[in-house]
């Protein structure tokens, strides 16, 4: 299966604290003690998908939290790997969205599935 050429992030926030996410080790297959945080987020995964649609489905299956509205904040040129036997990598485009949630602290709820090991509210610093 070829791996997506874009993918699409996003920063939820309340304006103060914001969602980040740990995969689980296996969604990557890196060793122990090598989890990050990250912000929630994937690959278009359709060619009639747009980058908002799946920003909002990503971070869905991600936090398991429903966004109502996305904001385009920047789209930059990322490599992304090959899953060919060639290997190597090819260039792709990342979107970056940022979700304005005013309620957040009222509607996070921590969230695990089969790829997420944890999600958090972080502070900004």
């Amino acid at each position: 299966m070829e791996l997506p050429t874009e993918s699409a992030n996003v920063i939820i926030t309340d304006g103060f604290l914001y969602v980040v996410i740990k995969h689980r080790q296996a969604a990557y297959d890196k060793p122990l003690g090598q989890h990050t945080w990250a912000l929630p987020g994937g690959g278009i995964e359709d060619h009639d998908e747009t980058p908002a649609h799946a920003g909002r489905r990503e971070a869905h299956e991600e936090t398991g939290l429903v966004i109502p509205d996305l904001r385009h904040i920047l789209t930059f040129t990322q490599r992304v790997r090959c899953s060919n036997a060639e290997g190597g990598f090819k260039k792709g485009s990342l979107h970056l969205m940022l979700a304005f949630i005013p309620e957040l602290k009222d509607v996070f709820r921590p969230f695990s599935s089969h790829e997420i090991e944890d999600t958090r509210l972080a502070d900004r610093h």
